[in-house]
């Protein structure tokens, strides 16, 4: 006993100094002896997550919800679980837990997931319900009113949807989310100007939103005043993830605009090296040869 709690003591020293590696080296020197130890438990379920060991965390955290079931247990399995993909699985978890009594933390921390499930399979009858539960409460916020607004739209409910997406900016002018709803909506309305205007704060915001560069490029790519901020916004973003495919073909249509011929030809490189069989870049290296000095 005392030599494993010396090592419990090194790993908890490992943990708080974020070495998580040999954090982990020495959990695996105890973890037949300590396989049931809820101490143990703790210990591997946070380093499985710094190490962004996914299945094993999901193992871990069930273990530890047989042995001492805690809802934040339950959240975090359910967080993991979605994260992975297994929606059913973390959906059960979650409508379970909300028969619980909760904390107001736990309770906002459950209901942001249900929505973000709900909203990724489109049961936006499940997005309304989670919100009213918790309408009167002050857990009511930026997420869930971006959140409701999207169940407005899916019932054709645009002024609606104009007033949730709203709320929520108002709520939190960092949403970014929100930001690009309110400009696709403004566009469906007709005012790309306006739309453009809250793509732009969108991005300020989050400079990675993958929508909102997309949708940037594409409204501004015949708008000569919009072109070269639509490039630097686009590059930023690729500098970042270099192998997304929808940025690299904005960016090879930006720069086609601007007849970046040499640029344009390295992008088209980049894609087909990164997807050698995808015959929709090989079909677009051949259409600009002329451009591109390709036979």
């Amino acid at each position: 006993m005392p030599q494993t709690l010396s090592v419990f003591g090194q790993v908890d020293s490992d943990i708080r100094n974020k070495k998580f590696t040999p954090a982990m080296m020495k959990l695996s020197i105890l973890s037949v002896a300590h396989s049931k130890n809820l101490r143990f438990l703790n210990y591997l379920a946070i380093t499985q997550k710094a190490l962004s060991d996914s299945a094993g965390l999901i193992r871990t955290l069930k273990e530890i919800n047989k042995i001492h079931p805690e809802v934040k247990t339950l959240i975090e399995l359910m967080k993991v679980l979605y994260s992975e993909g297994s929606i059913n699985e973390a959906l059960d978890i979650g409508m379970s837990l909300q028969e619980q009594a909760l904390t107001e933390v736990d309770s906002k921390r459950l209901t942001h997931l249900l929505l973000r499930i709900f909203i990724e399979e489109n049961d936006f009858e499940g997005v309304q319900e989670t919100v009213l539960r918790v309408a009167a409460s002050s857990m009511n916020d930026d997420f869930m009113q971006w959140a409701m607004g999207l169940a407005c739209l899916s019932k054709g409910d645009k002024n609606n949807a104009l007033i949730y997406f709203r709320n929520a900016i108002d709520l939190n002018t960092k949403n970014d989310q929100a930001w690009v709803s309110l400009a696709l909506l403004h566009d469906e309305m007709g005012d790309r100007e306006l739309a453009l205007a809250n793509l732009e704060m969108a991005i300020d915001h989050n400079p990675l939103n993958q929508l909102a560069i997309k949708l940037f490029a594409t409204w501004t790519q015949k708008t000569p005043t919009y072109l070269a901020t639509a490039l630097r916004r686009v590059q930023f973003y690729l500098a970042e993830n270099d192998f997304d495919e929808e940025i690299s073909l904005c960016h090879i249509q930006l720069q086609s605009q601007m007849q970046s011929w040499k640029t344009v030809k390295f992008e088209i490189s980049k894609l087909i090296l990164n997807q050698p069989e995808n015959q929709n870049f090989h079909q677009l290296k051949k259409n600009l040869g002329h451009h591109l000095d390709i036979t």
